[in-house]
C-alpha cells in the first residue's frame, strides 16, 4: 500500500531558499502594521483637538445658559440649582471612537513590537473603549521586547508607557507587564516612576488589605506582583542610567581655557626673571652673521 504524502505551502513555511512567499507576506504585515499606526496616531490626534474643543464649547455653552435662566429667574440662582445635574455631567459623544478602537483593535492582533508605541499612546491619550482595547494589547506585546526594540518607542511613547505606572489609576497585569519590558528599553527617565511603585502607599494597603480581608478578590497578590516587579526592574534601570552617565562623561568634550590665544603665543619662562624683549633684540653689529 503507498502512502502519497504532500506538503502543502504554507506563508509561514519557507521550504525552498528561492521562494519570496514569506518575504512578500512579511513586507506586507510590516505595510499594515506601519498604515494601522499611523492612522491610529492621527485618530488620536483628532480626538485631542475634539476633547479641548467639546470641553470649551461645552463649558461656554452652559455659562451661557446659566446666565440666561439667571436672568429669567429674577437673578435668583436657587430656582436653577437642577441644571448642574441635567447639563454639567453629560459626556459628548465621540463619533470616531470607532475607527480608533478598531485600528487599536487590528494592532493588538498583530503579534508586532512596532505596534507597542501608538498602542502606548493610544493608552494614555484615548478614550476609554479605545483604552481598554489598548492596554490589552500592550499587556500581550511588551512581554516580546528585547533590548534591541528600544527604538521601537520613541520619547513620547516611553513617556506613555511610563504613565501607565501609577498608584491612583492602576491596571496590575499592564504595570506589570510594562516594568518587564522596562527591564529591556528603560532608562532613567523611568526610576522615579518606578521608585514609587516599590513601596505601596499606606492607604493602598489599607485599602487592599481590607477589600481582601472583606471580599477575598485577591488584590493583595496584585499588589504584590507589582512592587516585585518594580524591585526586580529597579537595578536594571539604575545600571543603564549608569552606563548613560559613564558614556557622556568619555564623549563630553575638554574645556577650552578663558584666553587661548595668549596661552598658544605665551613665550617659554626661564628660571630666573628677565626681560622678555632681550629674546627678539637685533644684534648691535650689523656685520655680524
Amino acid at each position: 500500500m503507498r502512502v502519497d504524502v504532500r506538503v502543502t505551502s504554507h506563508p509561514a513555511i519557507r521550504t525552498d531558499p528561492t521562494d519570496s512567499t514569506y518575504d512578500r507576506a512579511a513586507e506586507s504585515e510590516s505595510e499594515m502594521v506601519a498604515r494601522l499606526s499611523e492612522e491610529l496616531e492621527a485618530e488620536i490626534h483628532r480626538y485631542r483637538q475634539w476633547r479641548w474643543r467639546a470641553r470649551f464649547g461645552r463649558l461656554f455653552r452652559f455659562a451661557i445658559m446659566l446666565v440666561l435662566i439667571w436672568l429669567f429667574f429674577n437673578r435668583n440662582w436657587s430656582n436653577i440649582w437642577w441644571m448642574t445635574m441635567v447639563f454639567g455631567g453629560s459626556k459628548m459623544t465621540d463619533e470616531r471612537a470607532s475607527r480608533r478602537r478598531q485600528a487599536a483593535s487590528a494592532l493588538s492582533r498583530i503579534s508586532d513590537k512596532r505596534a507597542v508605541n501608538v498602542l502606548a499612546l493610544a493608552y494614555q491619550s484615548g478614550d476609554e473603549s479605545t483604552r481598554k482595547v489598548a492596554g490589552e494589547g500592550l499587556i500581550r506585546l511588551l512581554p516580546l521586547m528585547t533590548a534591541s526594540d528600544a527604538r521601537l518607542v520613541d520619547d513620547r511613547g516611553m513617556a506613555a508607557l511610563i504613565s501607565t505606572l501609577r498608584w491612583n489609576h492602576i491596571n496590575a497585569p499592564l504595570v506589570v507587564a510594562v516594568l518587564k519590558a522596562l527591564q529591556q528599553i528603560g532608562d532613567a527617565r523611568a526610576i522615579p516612576a518606578v521608585e514609587k511603585l516599590c513601596v505601596a502607599p499606606r492607604p493602598v494597603g489599607y485599602l487592599v488589605g481590607g477589600l481582601d480581608a472583606w471580599l477575598k478578590v485577591g488584590m493583595g497578590a496584585e499588589l504584590r506582583k507589582i512592587t516585585e516587579a518594580a524591585e526586580e526592574c529597579l537595578p536594571y534601570l539604575r545600571t543603564r542610567a549608569e552606563q548613560e552617565r559613564l558614556r557622556n562623561t568619555l564623549l563630553r568634550p575638554a574645556e577650552r581655557p578663558d584666553n587661548e590665544k595668549d596661552l598658544l603665543l605665551r613665550p617659554a619662562s626661564t628660571g630666573a626673571p628677565g626681560n622678555d624683549d632681550l629674546l627678539v633684540r637685533p644684534s648691535e653689529n650689523p656685520g655680524e652673521a
